[in-house]
Parts: structure tokens; sequence; C-alpha cells
């Protein structure tokens, strides 16, 4: 015969479990809300060329035959005022920050090939870089930040996979967008929200690596170094970083 008092005790011990489950079934919900929804890439169409080159300068026609560095940085920074408002209709960009983050990729892609470098060459100085016969990835950053800099922008170099592919971000407004002047890449997010697998929207640009009509030291890269240094592998996999390439770390090298 169950009694009046263990009546009362099997209720509370319902009443816990209903409440106990209620409770789980809460967070099993705000942990599955909590999860980042699937990755997507949004192509921007505003520019999606890999083929027509802006009118845009290089970093080597602006610097001419300047040596000095901060001449060349005075003249990157008097090009891009006396041009700011047609820039903004070439690149098809309104936000200032965004538009020099733009612009200083670009310029800096423009003047070089990519291919491995002498041994032991630092590249230094922005005449360095725009003298020697070719860039990496590295050396593009480090011309990257100094313009970036000149143009009033804060900015972080990023080394990739301890040293596999290294790119530039940029603060614009409150967070961080990444510029990656080794493909002519933009991407709306950090490098370490591309690696997170964060939604983010894409821009790429003109590069001469696909262009018929450039120079062809621009696509030597795949013979002399054995197809190691590759740039329309890179542009390719930037936009899937964290969906399907996935690096594994990355750490800022430098900041501006």
């Amino acid at each position: 015969m169950i009694t009046r008092k263990m009546g009362r005790y099997f209720f509370s011990l319902m009443a816990v479990g209903m409440l106990t489950a209620f409770a789980l079934g809460l967070l099993t919900m705000k942990a599955l809300q909590a999860q980042p929804k699937a990755a997507a890439v949004v192509f921007d169409g505003r520019l999606m060329s890999g083929e027509r080159p802006l009118d845009v300068l290089s970093l080597r026609e602006i610097a001419g035959e300047l040596r000095d560095d901060a001449a060349i940085l005075d003249a990157v920074t008097a090009y891009y005022a006396a041009n700011a408002e047609r820039l903004a209709l070439v690149f098809n960009e309104p936000d200032d920050q965004r538009l020099r983050g733009l612009f200083g990729m670009y310029i800096v892609h423009l003047s070089q090939p990519y291919n491995t470098v002498p041994s032991g060459w630092a590249g230094y100085t922005l005449r360095q870089f725009i003298d020697a016969d070719a860039a990496h990835c590295g050396l593009y950053s480090r011309a990257q930040g100094m313009v970036y800099t000149a143009l009033g922008l804060r900015w972080h170099e990023v080394g990739v996979d301890g040293g596999w592919h290294g790119l530039v971000e940029a603060q614009i407004g409150e967070g961080w967008e990444t510029f990656d002047a080794t493909t002519n890449v933009w991407a709306s997010i950090s490098v370490g929200g591309l690696i997170g697998g964060m939604e983010r929207r894409v821009r790429t640009f003109y590069t001469p690596v696909w262009d018929p009509s450039a120079d062809e030291i621009y696509r030597r890269h795949y013979t002399e170094s054995g197809g190691y240094y590759s740039v329309p592998d890179l542009r390719a996999g930037l936009p899937l970083w964290g969906i399907s390439v996935r690096p594994a770390r990355w750490a800022i090298t430098a900041s501006g």
C-alpha cells in the first residue's frame, strides 16, 4: 500500500525529473543556437575581375625614379589625395578607409611578379621591393604595411601555418578585414575569422597572372619554382579558408 507520505515522495521525484528534463532541453537548444551557422562565401559582384586592369598606377609607377622611401610614400599619399574621388568610382567603394586598403593592396600587387627571391635578401625598403626581380608573400606584406602606415591605416601582418602564407589585415571601422596583396583579394573579415569559418564577403581584383597581354614574367613562377609558388591556387583558396581550405593556425608577425 502506498502511503500518503510515499505518494508525496514519488510526486516530488517526478517533478524534479520533469524540471531537469526541461532545463536540459533549454540548455541543448541554447547550445545549438550558439553553434556557428554553416559558413557562406558571398562573392561581391561590384568588382570581380581577373582580366581587366583598373585605371590605377602601380607602386612602381608612382615611385618612378625616387630612391628614398619617405619620398616614395609621399608620392603615394599625394597620388591618393589627388585621385580619391576617382578611385572611389574605379574601385566602386564609398568607404574611405576600405578604399585606402584596396588601393594600397592593388598598387603593391601590380608592382612585382610572384616568385622565389634571392637567399638572404630581406627587402627592408620599398625601393628594394620595387627594384627586385620578384617578391614572395612576406615581401608583399611588408611593402603593403609601409604603404598602409602612410595612408593612415592601422594594420597587422599575419603569418599563417608558420610561414605557409603571409598577408595583411587592416582595421576598417570597428572591425578587421583581410587585404592580400599577393593575390589581390579582399575579404570582409579578419584572418582569424576566415580560418574560424565565419561568413565573409569577397572581392577579387585584376592580376597580371591571368592576363595574356601581361609580361610573361608574371607566369614564370610555374616553371622556375616547380609550381610551389602559385598565385592562382592561393587566389582560389583564400575565399574558402576555414570552409574547405583549412589552415590550422595564424599569428600576428608585425603591426603598424
